[in-house]
């Protein structure tokens, strides 16, 4: 074995592009170009990928990665930025690609079959058009775009107009101060210096197995402003959708809230979160975007105890200094306390999903200078 990449479900195809590119697809819908261990860039859709493809479609020297879809669409990208170049759509599912020279002309063209078996085949740009497939509907794109941006900027508008509002409507009946709660409800304005605080820690679950280990992800105001909803938005992270929407009732909202994670397996996952704070009975809300990650191995927890050790061993030369080891170890384990550079590294884990230890040690001094020891193949 070469390399290895982890992603987030199935592979289901490959394709390749041109040079050290490469197309994959997943079975979540996920969609992207590789260029040998880096990603480009990667799309999802909630169809599924049924066919992969290379083909220059828009005549710039380039191959584009045409996908065919469950849906019935098929896309062109742009290999390096994941831009669609050319679109068009089956009444069925796309049954697959291939080039072929049907035309006889010495051109080979591209050519989709769908699941009902209807057949069309695509030309590369004509000179004018070369890399400008898309321009037609390219200001239509732009013009949608900015209507979007408009009616947001609108709704902003609404929003403070009637925070201004609000104070005057309640002046004549009592002294209102903005974000205090009265009779009325609470004003939507929260303090401008309030902040997020976030943090991962991780829990071995309950005793009685009540609940299962979980990495608990923690955010609170930093002056008492309330919490009334979070949005997480994660791949591969949740038993149904990429979404968990957490609203505590009304009388358990505070200015903390406290989240469980489960990751299924030994991946990274980031977080992509959304916190609607306000006051207490306010009916407006600031919405907060935090971004976090969980570390690949988040699952696995110090400990000191005395236990066996794991039987299997592996030890090999590593040329890498102790800094980046401890450096490596501290971003992809939850750890307690951090580690901190000594001249031996020895370091006793436990899986919390599979209760089995992991000990790493790590001696720049001896040849085989980097010790792992678990007796679990797929961790190893």
């Amino acid at each position: 074995m070469v390399s290895e990449i982890s992603e987030t479900d199935a592979v289901i195809g490959l394709c390749p592009v041109s040079d050290s590119k490469f197309g994959y697809s997943l079975a979540n819908g996920t969609v992207g170009v590789y260029d040998k261990l880096s990603r480009y860039w990667r799309i999802k859709s909630k169809n599924q990928s049924l066919s992969l493809f290379s083909y220059d479609l828009d005549n710039d020297g380039v191959p584009e990665l045409i996908t065919g879809w469950s849906s019935g669409k098929i896309d062109a990208r742009n290999c390096k930025t994941g831009e669609v170049v050319y679109k068009d759509t089956f009444p069925s599912p796309i049954a697959g690609i291939v080039t072929a020279d049907y035309r006889l002309d010495g051109v080979e063209q591209l050519i989709v079959c769908s699941t009902d078996g209807e057949i069309r085949g695509y030309i590369p740009a004509a000179k004018e058009l070369r890399g400008q497939l898309m321009d037609v509907s390219l200001e239509q794109k732009i013009f949608q775009e900015l209507n979007q941006k408009k009616l947001q900027l609108l709704q902003e508008i609404k929003n403070y107009e009637q925070n201004e509002k609000e104070p005057r409507h309640l002046a004549g009946k009592q002294t209102i101060q903005p974000g205090i709660d009265n009779e009325e409800g609470s004003i939507g304005i929260i303090p401008a210096n309030t902040q997020l605080n976030s943090s991962l820690i991780v829990s071995p679950g309950s005793a009685d197995n009540q609940s299962d280990p979980h990495v608990v992800l923690t955010i609170s105001t930093t002056n008492g402003t309330f919490i009334h909803m979070v949005v997480v938005f994660a791949e591969s992270l949740f038993e149904e959708g990429e979404s968990l929407v957490v609203h505590p009732p009304e009388n358990k909202r505070s200015d903390q809230i406290m989240i469980p994670l489960a990751p299924p397996k030994d991946i990274p996952i980031d977080l992509h979160i959304k916190i609607y704070v306000g006051h207490k009975n306010t009916q407006q809300y600031h919405v907060f975007e935090l971004t976090r990650q969980l570390p690949r191995f988040a699952l696995h927890t110090q400990f000191n105890n005395e236990t066996t050790d794991p039987v299997s061993t592996v030890s090999f030369p590593l040329q890498e200094r102790t800094s980046r080891i401890v450096m490596w170890l501290n971003q992809n384990f939850l750890l307690t306390d951090k580690i901190t550079l000594t001249n031996v590294l020895k370091l006793k884990l436990l899986s919390l999903r599979t209760k089995s230890p992991l000990f790493i040690q790590f001696n720049p001094d001896q040849s085989q200078n980097l010790i792992i020891q678990t007796d679990n193949i797929e961790l190893a």
